[in-house]
């Protein structure tokens, strides 16, 4: 038995943005065509594609820092090192790719600080 196709729903994030939801089960939606928790089919929707379909990108300080289409947020060293990966449900800014990597810098430091 195959679910008929429903529209994205769009929720209201904790600081005013909006992100794609499951109509169904009100997960986020982290692909374009099916929901990855309930397998709920989605209609086509040409804002939902745009989101899906656009990345962010900083260099700062020998880093690359990069949200793909997909919301995952990767950190890479100058010579091309991963150095983080995480998913986020929400779109990022080059602002908050900013804090993200500042964030990150910031918890390595006290990790592998000298004892």
């Amino acid at each position: 038995m195959s679910k008929e196709p429903k529209k994205v729903a769009w929720m209201e994030d904790y600081d005013g943005g909006k992100y794609p939801a499951c109509p169904s089960c009100g997960e986020p939606a982290y692909y374009p065509d099916q929901c990855c928790f309930c397998g709920q089919p989605f209609e086509q929707d040409d804002e939902l594609l745009k989101e899906f379909n656009h990345s962010v990108q900083i260099e700062r300080d020998g880093y690359t820092v990069v949200q793909a289409s997909n919301n995952h947020v990767h950190i890479y060293a100058s010579d091309g090192t991963l150095l983080s990966h995480a998913t986020c449900i929400k779109r990022m800014t080059e602002k908050d790719l900013e804090r993200y990597l500042e964030n990150h810098r910031r918890l390595m430091k006290e990790l592998f600080k000298e004892v």
